[in-house]
């Protein structure tokens, strides 16, 4: 009687962990999903951020081209010669917008990495409460123990054999 109820929490301990490793592999997928999508938002912040950069930065060549006058030297590389000036920039941006795109993108960043490091302890967690339950399944199961669907009912059976024998 003492080894079967031996038997009954060592089975019971392993659906334990095995539950425990299937909410687990839930959490990590949706860090997944999570992690996937703050790398998203950070690309799209970053490339609106970059376009939005360069517009602004042609657009002050362009108005430092527009004042240029040829025989007097360039502010920028003091050449007195201005073969082909930058022209203006249709779509001109201001600083400010700069500025706010810059800090979204920043903003983004640090989602990015939250996420990221949530992911990565998360795996962890997982790699190790996987190898809890194959040491432990081994244990009590032998070398034949495998973490599968059928498996876990397997041994939900054999624990239900265990009452019944009790």
């Amino acid at each position: 009687l003492k080894d079967l109820k031996q038997q009954y929490d060592d089975y019971d301990s392993l659906l334990k962990m095995a539950a425990e490793l299937n909410e687990l592999i839930k959490q990590v997928e949706t860090c997944k999903v999570s992690t996937q999508k703050a790398l998203q938002e950070y690309q799209q912040k970053s490339a609106k951020y970059e376009q939005l950069n360069e517009i602004f930065i042609l657009e002050q060549v362009g108005i430092i081209a527009s004042d240029l006058q040829e025989g007097h030297a360039c502010p920028v590389c003091g050449s007195t010669n201005h073969p082909r000036l930058a022209p203006r920039s249709n779509e001109a941006v201001s600083q400010q917008t700069v500025t706010q795109a810059k800090k979204e993108r920043d903003v983004a960043e640090e989602v990015k990495a939250i996420e990221s490091d949530k992911l990565a302890l998360e795996t962890q967690l997982l790699e190790s409460k996987q190898s809890t339950l194959y040491d432990n399944g081994k244990r009590v199961l032998g070398e034949t123990f495998e973490y599968s669907k059928d498996y876990i009912d397997d041994i939900g059976k054999k624990r239900i054999q265990c009452i019944e024998e009790g």
